[in-house]
């Protein structure tokens, strides 16, 4: 009987201090979900989707390249994005337009040492040749302005 409630009091007091442990990990590093779209002239990048946590940015996967206009070809791009100065997407490709106007990325990337600050920004640029003619677009995002979900200020996210 001793020996059952010593057993009892040593888990309960593992799941207490496991439960203090988790809280303090979790309370100071707030998951902050950042989604945007990019649109260039002839190509956009629809549900980008980034998720920033402690020191770390998670692409996800799954967002969509798709041409404007069917009727156009891409013979090449080469796409590079960077947030708080670090590349978190980039590829070079040639025509993954074959069967159809838009293609899936599948590319899950975690991201060390990636510091987002209220004050970062995401730079895309993006060079393609299309058609025969070589086109380049660039564009620099505010990342306070592309959130989606902030763990810390639930009231301050976009709709």
């Amino acid at each position: 009987m001793k020996r059952r409630g010593i057993i009892g009091i040593l888990i309960a007091i593992i799941l207490v201090l496991t439960i203090l442990l988790g809280m303090k990990l979790f309370k100071g590093n707030p998951v902050v979900v950042y989604k945007t779209d990019i649109i260039a002239d002839d190509l956009r990048i629809n549900n980008l989707t980034l998720v920033s946590f402690d020191d770390k940015l998670y692409v996800q996967d799954g967002y969509i390249l798709k041409l404007t206009r069917e009727e156009n070809k891409v013979d090449s791009m080469h796409i590079d994005i960077q947030a708080a100065g670090k590349s978190i997407v980039g590829f070079v490709a040639g025509d993954v337009f074959r069967k159809s106007n838009e293609s899936v990325r599948d590319n899950f990337n975690v991201i060390d040492d990636v510091k987002i600050s209220k004050d970062s920004k995401m730079t895309v640029k993006i060079k393609y040749t299309i058609d025969g003619k070589e086109k380049e677009y660039k564009d620099t995002i505010k990342m306070s302005s592309i959130i989606k979900f902030d763990e810390k200020n639930p009231n301050a996210v976009r709709r």
